[in-house]
C-alpha cells in the first residue's frame, strides 16, 4: 500500500534534516592562524595569517582566503595548511 500524502508531508522535514547534515569549516572569519605551505610551494610564506573569507569544498577539503599578517599577502589555502597557534 502507497504511503498517503500526508505521511509522506509529515517525513520530508525529517529527510531534510538528515541530508542537511554536513561538514563545516573549522575556522572562522578573523580568526589569526599558523600557515604551513606545501612543501613543493615555491614561495615559503609560513607564520601568521588571518582567515579573510570561507570557501566551498574542493573534493573532501574546505578552502579558505588568508592575509599574512605581516607582509599583507593574501592567499587561498586548505583546511589542513591551517593550525591553530
Amino acid at each position: 500500500m502507497p504511503p498517503t500524502p500526508s505521511a509522506v508531508a509529515d517525513a520530508a522535514p525529517a529527510m531534510r534534516r538528515k541530508t542537511s547534515i554536513s561538514r563545516r569549516h573549522k575556522f572562522s572569519v578573523g580568526q589569526t592562524l599558523d600557515f604551513t605551505p606545501h612543501r613543493l610551494e615555491e614561495m615559503p610564506a609560513d607564520g601568521r595569517y588571518e582567515v579573510v573569507s570561507l570557501m566551498p569544498s574542493q573534493g573532501k577539503e574546505f578552502l579558505y582566503r588568508i592575509r599574512s599578517t605581516t607582509s599583507g599577502q593574501e592567499r587561498m589555502v586548505r583546511e589542513t595548511q591551517l593550525q591553530e597557534p
